[in-house]
């Protein structure tokens, strides 16, 4: 049989060519040495990748879960802040109120009124609050304020109260329009009272339903807007029904704490599932983690050993290609 030889040329590529897979072997078994994990997933299962991909694939969404849990996080921990805030500011007011409308404290109740008309402004700038470019307030109308400005709730609740006469019958009022869809939230509310839904993971999501609109501050805004007629016109000189006005906004404020507290006490528990929620998937992606190192382990002895080989082989080819790129004419006759 005729042997068949292959040219100088064609045992110039093949060389190459041996010697790029050589050192494709070394540069993956080092970079597995170093991990102790398969640079190249699909050999190392024998393309068998379904189980490494079902592992990826719920990293990856843990790891959004987790994202937007901690976005969550940081926007009820604001609005608990804020909630605070407006404990505060309704506290120090509904004392004065209360205090005012006692006899002898008359000729101060247009003061006190105007307190109430800054205790409404910092209680519609807490409601107002953002974070994270997104209105906290504002139901899904995140891109918004939830409220229109104090001073335009106020001349609203003026029109709205117009007819009433005493300050019994303007407290009425005050309450229909704030429990009236088409009084108070469609004159002041800028944003909407629809929830949130946050995902939690695999058919679960957190419920954040607390919103400017909510019936937990009617009471709050009654109070102060009640406190904050006082200053009108229509009661100047009317030392009387001011001190109507101061004592029954003084006891809508002292109820509204609890209607607020209740307000709280929802939002914390959104809370507590938030934080739940983040600690359960965190603990999933752990567990995760260890069945993708797992899958990508590799034996280290293994490995070494084919190290070993590889830059043995690729020391001979080197050897062989520097005898045969030394080789002439005369030494081939010779």
């Amino acid at each position: 049989m005729t042997a068949i030889s292959i040219g100088d040329l064609a045992q110039t590529l093949l060389q190459r060519r041996s010697i790029t897979a050589t050192r494709q072997i070394i540069d993956r078994s080092t970079a597995d040495l170093a991990t102790g994990q398969a640079s190249d997933p699909g050999r190392h299962l024998g393309g068998y990748t379904l189980p490494l991909s079902d592992v990826q694939s719920s990293l990856a969404r843990n790891e959004a879960l987790q994202g937007v849990l901690a976005t969550a996080k940081v926007r009820t921990d604001v609005m608990q802040t804020a909630l605070d805030r407006i404990d505060r500011v309704t506290a120090d007011v509904t004392d004065t109120l209360l205090a005012s409308s006692q006899a002898g404290m008359v000729p101060g109740l247009s003061v006190k009124g105007r307190q109430a008309i800054g205790a409404l402004d910092s209680v519609v700038s807490a409601l107002n609050q953002r974070s994270m470019d997104q209105s906290l307030f504002a139901g899904t109308a995140t891109d918004g304020p939830a409220l229109i400005p104090a001073d335009a709730i106020l001349a609203a609740a003026e029109t709205a109260t117009a007819s009433a006469v005493s300050p019994t019958d303007i407290a009425a009022a005050l309450d229909a329009w704030l429990s009236d869809p088409a009084g108070f939230a469609t004159a002041a509310g800028r944003g909407n009272a629809d929830p949130t839904e946050v995902p939690a993971g695999q058919g679960q999501s957190i419920r954040l339903d607390v919103s400017a609109l909510d019936p937990g501050f009617r009471s709050t805004f009654k109070g102060l807007i009640l406190g904050a007629l006082m200053t009108t016109p229509r009661f100047s000189g009317d030392t009387a029904g001011q001190a109507d006005l101061a004592r029954l906004a003084g006891q809508s404020l002292l109820s509204a704490a609890q209607s607020r507290t209740e307000v709280a006490a929802r939002l914390g528990v959104a809370q507590a599932r938030i934080a739940e929620a983040s600690t359960r998937l965190s603990a999933e992606s752990s567990a995760l983690g260890m069945a993708r190192n797992d899958l990508l382990s590799v034996d280290m002895y293994e490995v070494s050993s084919r190290l070993t080989e590889a830059e043995t082989r690729l020391k001979t080819l080197y050897a062989l290609t520097a005898r045969l790129s030394s080789l002439n004419l005369a030494d081939y006759l010779r």
